[in-house]
């Protein structure tokens, strides 16, 4: 009995050598490389690069980076973990998948709460069809978007839910659903800074921010951007709003610092509720059918060198500007 335990053993021990010991043939890289030409069977390296995103990420490791070595189009795909997705150089497209039914957006974003994702140098095209969107982080502890381009789209080009930190930067937006949408339904304190946005053409709204909570606080800036023309199509009976602040729960803190925001249908600035409490400075408002809007005990308030003109009404400011 003793000799055929350790014979057992004996052959274990070798198994385990020979392949739980073994260095992986599919070993994740730290940065992989995607191409019009690649394969989803190459190893995604520089020279074997891999046919489309979704084959990348399952050959990036964690933290890693997955790079465009030329311009195409490279698929919908799903984030895990912390990664970034680079293309300024080569940049990478994606066509969004067409349907009508449900929330399909091009990049869905469901990672771990201390992850963070970054994308730079997309570009994402739509196919007008509802529940299109771009970019949605559901869950993730912090996500950047950079340098990227997003048309015609059924939903936000870039949105999250329950994200700690979201920064957009150097995005364009036109012909989409709206442009940027943040959200809290749960407890938390969620910051985000958006900046260089150009936003054209949204159906419903260029930036919108809400809270379901009455845990959540939502902290953030609008900064050097252009957001004009919300467009939706009159058998829609929607609110648009270049910029609209939704905080009937909770409580949403937003600076509007060196923004245009011309030609909306309803409001430059929609605001909602006792928790939303808004602070514009140097700022643009042009021809839009009204300038500031509140509602509920919502507060927008001036803080200095804003410009109204072309309104058919201007609306008013109203609430003291808390000082920073």
């Amino acid at each position: 009995m003793t000799l055929r335990i350790g014979a057992l053993l004996g052959a274990a021990l070798l198994f385990a050598l020979a392949v739980g010991f073994a260095a992986p043939a599919s070993a994740q890289a730290t940065r992989t490389w995607v191409s019009g030409v690649g394969d989803d069977l190459n190893p995604c390296s520089r020279t074997a690069p891999c046919r489309t995103f979704a084959g990348a990420h399952g050959k990036t490791a964690a933290g890693g980076e997955i790079n465009c070595l030329d311009s195409g189009m490279f698929g919908m795909f799903t984030i895990t973990k912390s990664i970034s997705v680079i293309c300024d150089d080569a940049h990478g497209g994606i066509e969004a998948v067409e349907t009508d039914e449900g929330y399909v957006p091009t990049i869905i974003i469901d990672a771990g709460p201390t992850d963070t994702v970054l994308i730079s140098g997309l570009t994402i095209q739509g196919n007008y069809r509802a529940g299109q969107g771009g970019i949605l982080m559901t869950s993730g502890g912090a996500l950047h978007v950079r340098n990227s381009t997003f048309y015609a789209l059924g939903d936000c080009a870039v949105g999250a839910r329950n994200v700690a930190l979201v920064t957009v930067d150097n995005i364009t937006s036109v012909n989409n659903f709206c442009g940027v949408g943040l959200g809290a339904t749960t407890a938390g304190n969620f910051r985000f800074a958006l900046s260089n946005l150009t936003i054209d053409s949204a159906i419903r709204f260029g930036v919108a921010i809400g809270t379901s909570s009455p845990a959540a606080a939502m902290t953030g800036v609008v900064a050097k951007s252009g957001i004009v023309r919300t467009s939706s199509p009159t058998r829609f009976d929607f609110a648009q709003h270049g910029i609209s602040v939704d905080a009937r729960a909770g409580r949403i803190d937003l600076e509007v610092d060196d923004v245009v925001l011309a030609n909306h249908i309803v409001a430059a600035i929609g605001a909602r509720g006792s928790g939303a409490q808004v602070a514009v400075k140097g700022s643009s408002i042009t021809n839009n059918v009204l300038g500031i809007a509140t509602q509920d005990g919502a507060s927008v308030a001036s803080a200095r060198d804003n410009i109204f003109a072309g309104n058919q009404s201007n609306g008013s400011f109203t609430g003291g500007v808390v000082k920073k």
